[in-house]
């Protein structure tokens, strides 16, 4: 138990509250008061239906009513035996699949719905894309500006992470496992409005982007963005004129 004590520092009550929920661990069902299986409703056995825990939700499940997820994607605070791998059930499996594609297709309204549950892990890695491996925030980005503001400013999942080193510390962002960070996909989108978002209002540290090409390709659409919408003032002020 010692062992396992995670220690965090948050800036606000209600940043500390999110935080709890996302990664207070679940209470385990009791496997000797649970004689079916969750998800099948099939007997356990002693040898051959034995009963497992999900690592996620905490209920009873058979071994065919599992899948295996990478240890990343779970809490710390879940995982005190440190495994490489858990167990959790297909039910969880999918409340994260669909949570997945909710952000990444801007569907705000289902996201929402999803994460009323309590059962989804807002600040572990998802699974993978296309073999790369995204935070929520990384799908929110390429789902809209607005499924973003609502992670960040209402469930308060971090896009930068403050790191320890010697003396200080610095602030580095949340990347993905290519080493992407929020900033670098709304730049390869081209969204402006959530590169604008990023850098003026929640203060990302633009010299995070490595890449050139890709922040002179941004500058040039937001002085095209600038220069049409001056265009359309002017005439407005025309035709009142």
């Amino acid at each position: 138990m010692k062992n396992s004590i995670e220690v965090f520092n948050f800036n606000s009550n209600e940043e500390a509250r999110e935080a709890c929920h996302t990664l207070g661990p679940p209470r385990m069902h009791s496997l000797q008061d649970n004689y079916t299986c969750q998800i099948c409703k099939n007997t356990f056995g002693k040898l051959f239906r034995r009963p497992w825990h999900c690592k996620n939700c905490g209920v009873c499940m058979c071994y065919k009513c599992t899948v295996v997820w990478p240890t990343a994607m779970v809490p710390k605070t879940f995982n005190m035996a440190r495994t490489k791998k858990v167990h959790v059930c297909v039910a969880c499996n999918w409340l994260h699949d669909e949570f997945r594609k909710s952000l990444l297709h801007g569907q705000f309204e289902r996201a929402v719905q999803l994460h009323a549950t309590g059962n989804l892990n807002l600040r572990s890695p998802c699974s993978k894309t296309n073999g790369e491996i995204f935070y929520p925030v990384h799908y929110a980005v390429k789902g809209g500006l607005k499924v973003l503001q609502w992670l960040v400013d209402e469930r308060h999942c971090p896009i930068v992470m403050s790191v320890r080193n010697r003396d200080k510390t610095e602030h580095v962002p949340v990347l993905s496992s290519t080493r992407k960070s929020v900033l670098d996909i709304a730049m390869a989108n081209i969204d402006i409005n959530i590169v604008r978002w990023l850098i003026i209002e929640k203060k990302f540290d633009i010299n995070h982007c490595n890449n050139l090409s890709l922040a002179l390709a941004n500058l040039k659409a937001c002085l095209y963005q600038i220069d049409s919408r001056n265009s359309a003032n002017q005439s407005v002020i025309n035709q009142h004129a």
